[in-house]
């Protein structure tokens, strides 16, 4: 259940930003090879094409875009960094640092070339844990710190950016993140007004998935409000799901993710 609270908090609104989010980017023969792993993810695994052709669809003249992508698996760097080269725009990858280097994930290295390409690294967490608000403050304020340690070291430079795992905030979650030092963070929840928590600015995002077609991307780019409003009521209706049935909520989940990897 988001858990947000009006303490602490200034809406603000910026008409001219756009900000997708992405997972990988692998042909559908390489699933395996990428990221994590499971039906769930498999649906935020977009082929190489379907990437490019929205890359292409271009926004419209008085619109900003930011391309996100979380959870930093080798295709950030494989396919990702390249494409978005092509098009002349750069990426904010976000990295749970647990993961670097183990298989299908950046290595530091990695990350650094990334860096030197000109794009920005952020903190998607330690351990990536779903969901976040369910941890103690001690733990979300390992989770966040120790993130941002741990990428600065391998950078040699500041980190302020920072997404929430699964997505679903808190005001525990976002105030912990302002205490790390961050000065961006960025949640899964589809809508574009940014709203401010202890000086931190907080930017919802539009979630691209393998099932999402180009000709709706191209839309939002365009300024579109119709299919944000769209994706704002699908995570309205899993906030309520999710508040009332945990475990209905899961086995649900589980079941929609996998007939959705068939696709």
């Amino acid at each position: 259940m988001d858990e947000r609270g009006s303490q602490g908090m200034e809406p603000q609104t910026d008409n001219n930003m756009i900000t997708l989010l992405y997972h990988d980017v692998v042909e559908r023969a390489g699933l395996m090879t990428t990221g994590f792993q499971g039906a769930d993810a498999d649906v935020y695994k977009l082929e190489p094409d379907a990437f490019e052709s929205q890359l292409g669809s271009g926004p419209s003249s008085s619109a900003s875009v930011l391309y996100t992508f979380d959870d930093a698996g080798v295709s950030a760097l494989t396919r990702c960094a390249d494409l978005l080269h092509k098009h002349r725009v750069t990426g904010l990858f976000f990295v749970p640092t647990a993961f670097i280097g183990e298989p299908g994930f950046c290595s530091r290295d990695d990350l650094r070339t990334l860096h030197e390409r000109g794009h920005l690294i952020g903190s998607h967490s330690v351990t990536h844990p779903v969901p976040m608000s369910g941890l103690s403050d001690e733990d979300l304020t390992r989770e966040w710190s120790e993130s941002r340690r741990v990428l600065e070291e391998i950078l040699n430079t500041s980190v302020t950016d920072a997404s929430v795992p699964g997505g679903f905030t808190s005001a525990r979650v976002e105030s912990a993140a302002a205490a790390a030092g961050y000065a961006r963070l960025f949640t899964s929840q589809p809508a574009r007004r940014i709203r401010r928590r202890d000086g931190m600015t907080i930017h919802g995002r539009f979630s691209v998935t393998r099932g999402t077609p180009t000709i709706v991307v191209a839309r939002v780019l365009k300024g579109s409000q119709l299919p944000w409003v769209k994706q704002a009521v699908l995570w309205e209706a899993k906030k309520i799901v999710k508040s009332v049935g945990g475990n209905v909520w899961l086995s649900f989940r589980k079941r929609y993710f996998k007939r959705m990897s068939r696709a």
